[in-house]
């Protein structure tokens, strides 16, 4: 199971040049998924030692976690040491995890990042040697505070190409999988933008003018660059245009999947629909109570048990009987799993589950997934109108505002030159005319 990265400060120094060519050209996640590849590597001979079968290996992980574990799906390196995967809120073509622009500018991060602990030089060995005098954890709060994005990277080794050309193009092991996130992803980022109501039981009053600045701010975190067609598309998409005339209005609920879809819950699905062409997928959503709703990592508690550890208490306070039994049937899915490759059965000679314990295959175009709340209802379709937005619509978008910035640009230079042209024009005929023989001419 991974959940995220985590790292001692001794590791932190040999990866955090992870942006650096020359001596490397790993990034601090690669060198972290890395490190996971090598712990498979080493235990995979011995997985009956611990109770295990090493013919039926399932990794999961959820978040970064998560994404971590697309990327052992998608790198030659790693696909032969397991055999079954379950995503949680995550994956390597997520745009946290990986993002083609940022890739391009690795190198010039590198160096910004080296002007900011006077690491100055135009060479990359010298920047990594000066880069590991500096205190590790000096290091990672300058990334921090500098917003240096450090993601993996193509290292021609871990990861040979960028994931979402590998996702596009069919590129990774096929295998079983349960693919899934939560239905109010978006309210992990309510501590961030509304940290007055974290502890509150009141959702946050969102008004016209800040939710109008929260969606630039979004856009402009998640992509390239952000013209002012993709934010109108985006209300388009969302807003509920009856509402929009009254100026009361209150947009948060119309921020929060705005927030986690275009993150969580759209690169999930379009990975689901791209491995659903060669492998079973079964799809997963969870929904919950309150205004947080079930929100990122939500499902963890359920998955590992919490409920049934009196010291988690604490943690996610007193549970209902039907949240604890909600907690047994989601570890029983996960288990049965690992067990068939079929969340639904227990083993592989097992009659597939009915009624609440039933779980469909994930198709394209059913579109099927199990809601794996109280009531473990199915459904299809889940957010299908959304997402093609996100994964369709909106990289076309930017590629036709590109070249309209970009057309923008040539026609503000063209215009400026010609302005530039007119006014020597100008001044000539000025020049011209108070020339005192032209009289005589």
């Amino acid at each position: 199971m991974v959940l995220g990265v985590a790292l001692c400060s001794s590791m932190q120094v040999e990866v955090e040049q992870g942006l650096l060519l020359g001596e490397t050209v790993r990034s601090i996640e690669n060198e972290f998924i890395n490190i996971s590849t090598y712990i498979n590597v080493f235990k995979y001979p011995f997985t009956s030692a611990f109770g295990g079968d090493n013919s039926s290996v399932t990794i999961f992980g959820e978040s970064a976690g998560s994404g971590s574990v697309d990327f052992h799906l998608l790198s030659k390196k790693s696909r032969y040491l397991f055999h079954q995967a379950i995503l949680e809120s995550g994956t390597s073509i997520a745009p946290w995890s990986y993002r083609d622009d940022h890739e391009m500018n690795k190198v010039n991060e590198a160096f910004r990042l080296g002007s900011l602990l006077n690491c100055t030089t135009g060479d990359t060995f010298a920047l990594v040697k000066c880069l590991k005098l500096v205190d590790p954890m000096v290091i990672a709060e300058t990334v921090a505070l500098n917003g240096i994005r450090m993601r993996p990277t193509i290292d021609g080794v871990f990861l040979e190409e960028s994931p979402i050309t590998m996702t596009e193009r069919g590129d990774f092991k096929d295998c079983p999988l349960i693919i899934g996130f939560n239905k109010d992803e978006g309210t992990v980022y309510i501590p961030l933008l509304f940290p007055k109501y974290l502890q509150s039981k009141e959702a946050p009053y969102l008004n016209k003018e800040n939710f109008d600045m929260l969606v630039v701010k979004v856009l402009q975190e998640n992509n390239p660059f952000v013209h002012e067609l993709l934010e109108d598309a985006v209300k388009q998409e969302y807003v509920d245009w009856s509402q929009w005339d009254n100026q009361t209005s209150d947009y948060f609920d119309t921020i929060v999947p705005i927030l986690g879809d275009e993150v969580f819950s759209c690169p999930s699905l379009k990975t689901a629909r791209a491995h659903a062409t060669m492998m079973p997928v079964f799809e997963s959503y969870q929904t919950g109570p309150g205004y947080l709703g079930a929100g990122h990592a939500e499902e963890l508690q359920f998955v590992f048990g919490f409920p049934f550890i009196p010291e988690m208490v604490g943690m996610h306070g007193p549970m209902t009987n039907e949240e604890k039994e909600l907690s047994d049937k989601f570890m029983r899915f996960w288990t049965n799993f690992a067990h068939s490759g079929e969340p639904s059965r227990h083993n592989v000679s097992s009659s597939p589950g009915t009624g609440e314990w039933a779980w469909p295959t994930f198709t394209v175009p059913g579109l099927e997934y199990k809601d794996v709340s109280v009531e473990l209802p199915v459904g299809n379709g889940i957010k299908a109108d959304e997402c093609v937005f996100w994964n369709d619509f909106k990289p076309k978008l930017l590629t036709i505002t590109a070249s309209m910035d970009q057309t923008e640009v040539e026609w503000r230079e063209e215009f400026s030159g010609w302005q530039k042209d007119l006014e020597e024009w100008r001044m000539s005929l000025r020049d011209y005319k108070q020339d005192p023989n032209c009289d005589d001419q």
